[in-house]
């Protein structure tokens, strides 16, 4: 018994009432070396698992787990990364499909997740800068999570659908910010409907603009 209460312990894990402790990380990383050994097949597939089998320790609430494995799921089925990535850099040059995969973005984004899920026990005298780098990760997917979760429900009303706006249309990117201040002076108050559309969509771009700026930063695709 531990002082939080019972303690299990099995071949993979040890669980109290406040943790649980992986014994065997391999089932949710792929290093640079295995991954070598891999076909692009086999790469998205691997990764893909991996980022699955995090989902119970994104979060313990089942509507960030829900919003997690959509956004999953559209990584790796739908999104066009490379033309959001030209839309938010302004890059002036053809799209190549073929760009639109890179195995060193997506082992960081799962390195990225891996850490997001990860808690290091501090005490007042007792701290860890990777505690500090997993906090941030955290922070930083929860409020990724928390974005796509507003997307759907703000914009549900309208008679485009959100995965439409924000997946297909990718809209929201082109919105500027004197584009915004423009439009607004041209609308009545029966505009009203609209003009919140557009200002919704205008913040939502803002927030994946910076998304896409920080995965330029630091090499990832989150």
């Amino acid at each position: 018994m531990s002082k939080n209460g019972l303690t299990i312990t099995t071949k993979n894990a040890i669980i109290n009432s406040q943790y649980t402790f992986i014994k065997n990380k391999e089932p949710y990383r792929l290093t640079r070396a295995a991954s070598r050994s891999l076909d692009d097949a086999e790469f998205l597939r691997a990764t893909f698992r991996r980022f699955m089998r995090l989902r119970p320790f994104v979060s313990n609430r089942a509507m960030v787990r829900e919003t997690y494995t959509d956004y999953v799921h559209y990584k790796y089925r739908d999104e066009k990364y490379i033309l959001k990535r030209s839309l938010v850099l302004d890059e002036h040059k053809p799209i190549d499909a073929t760009e639109d995969f890179s195995r060193i973005e997506i082992l960081n984004t799962l390195d990225f997740v891996f850490k997001a899920s990860c808690f290091i026990p501090e005490g007042p005298s007792v701290k860890y800068q990777s505690a500090r780098d997993n906090t941030m990760c955290r922070q930083i997917l929860k409020n990724i999570l928390t974005a796509e979760y507003e997307k759907g429900k703000n914009i549900r009303k309208l008679p485009i659908s959100p995965q439409y706006t924000f997946r297909k249309k990718l809209e929201h990117l082109k919105y500027s910010n004197d584009y915004i201040e423009e439009t607004m002076g041209k609308i009545n108050e029966k505009g009203k409907l609209k003009a919140d559309s557009m200002i919704k969509q205008y913040l939502y771009g803002e927030f994946d603009r910076n998304l896409i700026l920080l995965n330029e930063l630091i090499k990832t695709r989150l």
